[in-house]
């Protein structure tokens, strides 16, 4: 059950929402979504996420990687058995599941959303933040 209330993004031409999908003990997957569609910004585990989407109804349209630590891509293959999706992430890793390699300052436009790819290497060396370029949010994993 998911008791957090999800944040409408600025733009409501778009009806764009963020949800905290809790996993682990501590940490969040961050759904995406409009009222049928979801990206998926770093999933630790599947289980939590596919229970959201079948609540929700929405379908999965596109998962975003920050790094390669585990409690953020444990679940990417496990989602990428129910639903083949783009799976956007850094480019030099040997994360499983990436089919499409980006770069720092790339744009990759998902929902309708421009989003700027930034390196910010520090955490990772190949850590990569997403950037919501009309809503002033970024997804930058830890």
């Amino acid at each position: 059950m998911y008791h957090n209330p999800a944040s409408k993004l600025k733009n409501d031409d778009t009806k764009l929402q963020i949800t905290p999908i809790p996993v682990f003990t501590d940490n969040y997957v961050w759904a995406l979504h409009n009222s049928t569609d979801c990206i998926i910004v770093d999933p630790g585990l599947a289980g939590p996420v596919l229970d959201f989407l079948h609540q929700q109804h929405l379908q999965l349209n596109a998962i975003l990687i920050t790094h390669w630590h585990a409690d953020h891509t444990g679940g990417i293959s496990d989602l990428l058995r129910h639903q083949s999706v783009p799976v956007y992430g850094p480019a030099n890793s040997a994360i499983n599941g990436i089919s499409h390699p980006v770069h720092d300052s790339n744009t990759i436009t998902l929902l309708g959303q421009p989003f700027s790819v930034l390196a910010v290497p520090g955490h990772t060396l190949d850590h990569l933040a997403f950037y919501d370029c009309n809503n002033a949010i970024l997804f930058c994993g830890d």
